[in-house]
C-alpha cells in the first residue's frame, strides 16, 4: 500500500472511532448533558430511590441499601410546606420528600451525586 493510502485508512478509522465515541455518549444517556464542571472528576448515572431532603443531608436511599449524598446545587429547596419539595428554578417542583425518583447526574469518586435532572417521578410515591 502507497503512503496516501496508508493514511487514508488511517483517517477514516480515526473518524469513525471518534464518531462512535459520540454516538456511543448520546445513547447510553438519551442526549442529557452533564451539568458539573468538567475538572471535577464525576460520571455520567442515573439513581433511582426515595427521596431523602426533609432532614438531615439530602441523600437518595437506593432499593440496594445504599444513602447517596445529593449535591443540589441546581436546585431550590422548600422547607416552608407540610412536605419538603425540591424545585427547578426555571422548571418549579420538580419533587417532594419521600417520592421514588430517578436522578440525572455525575457521580464522583465519594459516591455523592451532583444532581443535573430529575428524570422521573415515579408513580404511586
Amino acid at each position: 500500500m502507497t503512503p496516501v493510502g496508508t493514511l487514508t485508512v488511517g483517517l477514516v478509522g480515526l473518524a469513525l472511532a471518534v464518531g462512535a465515541c459520540t454516538v456511543g455518549d448520546v445513547s447510553v444517556f438519551g442526549g442529557r448533558q452533564g451539568c458539573w464542571d468538567e475538572s471535577d472528576a464525576r460520571v455520567a448515572s442515573l439513581v433511582t430511590g426515595t427521596l431523602r431532603i426533609g432532614e438531615g443531608s439530602p441523600h437518595l436511599d437506593t432499593p440496594e441499601g445504599e444513602a447517596v449524598r445529593l449535591l443540589l446545587n441546581r436546585y431550590d429547596l422548600h422547607a416552608d410546606r407540610p412536605v419538603v419539595t425540591l424545585s427547578d428554578p426555571g422548571a418549579g417542583e420538580v419533587a417532594a420528600d419521600g417520592e421514588q425518583v430517578t436522578l440525572f447526574g455525575g457521580r464522583g469518586a465519594d459516591g455523592a451525586l451532583y444532581v443535573c435532572a430529575v428524570d422521573e417521578r415515579h408513580a404511586g410515591s
